[in-house]
């Protein structure tokens, strides 16, 4: 084999495979920019959804953080709140105060640590009656954890009010707190006896928001036109109460209350009372006031505005002075005779 001939045959054989790797460095380098480029836009769609997840899981409304998940709220926020009575509130040991409270739609658990605290944990969950309790706090739907470097300090969760709740209910609260300072823990349950125990279970009423504001149903005017007091009626869940209040230095001798039609309050032509059990006495008032309970109130028959009528008479006295005395003209109304009739409305 001559010179040229050896040469070109091992040039062939040199470039062949040079070719073939610059082909493969070719379709890997398309292939690499492909993967690149299809994996950019998957971290986009992945990014997206996750995005999406999170704003379906909780989302901002005012200050409160909502988890959708299970239908609550968290706040470490400062807000005002129209509650309805007074909250239940609990010392959690040296680092907390806790209380539950409600308004017309949420139930509220708030917490408020002590100097040199930090909230670390929150878990509760709630049992209507019948239901079994649970100590699993790990596991309970409304917990909220707080890392060391938040420095929370208060935090406020609410639950809208489940209609298959019971009037009354448990509450199971797992609390965690810590004073980096004193590098000291508090973790347990909230309990009834305010400090510890193994009670670990409160009882909470729903408190009614609808509270009926006292009304004067009348004026004690002795001689019609000499205003020497008034009557006051109101109601709770249970009873209906009256009181008299009376100017001071007047007393009030004697009192028939009558609740229901006044004209049915005589039975007889001689006019004798009808003391069934909606007519009241002096000696019905325990400290000045009339209980009656509503399922007795309830038995009685409204007028057309939806309200009892009410009708009272008695008698009010007081001690003359020598001053007094010698003045005919409002003194007159010493032992006389009073009466009213009335209506009261229930503010339901």
């Amino acid at each position: 084999m001559n010179w040229p001939t050896c040469m070109h045959k091992l040039e062939h054989k040199i470039n062949k495979p040079i070719v073939m790797k610059c082909n493969f460095n070719y379709v890997w380098s398309i292939a690499i920019l492909f993967i690149a480029f299809t994996s950019c836009e998957s971290n986009e769609e992945i990014e997206e959804i996750a995005q999406e997840a999170v704003t379906l899981k909780s989302a901002q409304v005012d200050h409160w953080t909502y988890m959708a998940e299970d239908n609550w709220y968290y706040s470490v926020d400062k807000i005002d709140i129209n509650y309805c009575d007074a909250a239940d509130t609990y010392p959690f040991f040296d680092a907390a105060q806790a209380s539950i409270k409600n308004d017309e739609d949420f139930l509220y658990i708030d917490l408020q640590a002590n100097e040199g605290w930090k909230l670390r944990l929150l878990s509760f969950n709630i049992f209507s009656d019948g239901e079994e309790l649970s100590r699993d706090y790990e596991n309970f739907p409304y917990q909220m954890e707080f890392s060391r470097e938040s420095d929370t300090k208060q935090a406020k969760f609410k639950v809208p009010f489940n209609g298959e709740w019971s009037n009354c209910f448990k509450v199971n609260i797992k609390i965690e707190a810590y004073n980096e300072e004193l590098k000291k823990w508090q973790s347990w349950w909230l309990t009834s006896d305010n400090l510890s125990g193994y009670n670990y279970y409160l009882d909470y009423c729903w408190k009614d928001c609808k509270v009926c504001e006292p009304q004067n149903i009348g004026d004690i005017k002795a001689y019609r036109k000499y205003d020497l007091g008034d009557i006051i009626v109101w109601e709770d869940e249970e009873n209906f109460y009256v009181k008299y209040n009376v100017e001071e230095s007047y007393e009030l001798k004697s009192t028939i209350f009558y609740i229901g039609d006044y004209k049915k309050l005589y039975s007889s032509k001689r006019g004798r009372c009808n003391h069934n059990k909606l007519v009241f006495s002096m000696k019905d008032f325990d400290n000045g006031v009339l209980t009656v309970p509503l399922a007795e109130l309830e038995t009685i028959k409204k007028n057309t505005n939806g309200c009892y009528p009410i009708f009272a008479y008695g008698s009010i006295s007081k001690e003359k002075s020598d001053e007094e005395k010698k003045c005919r003209r409002r003194y007159r109304s010493y032992g006389q005779r009073w009466w009213i009739s009335s209506q009261y409305c229930p503010c339901d």
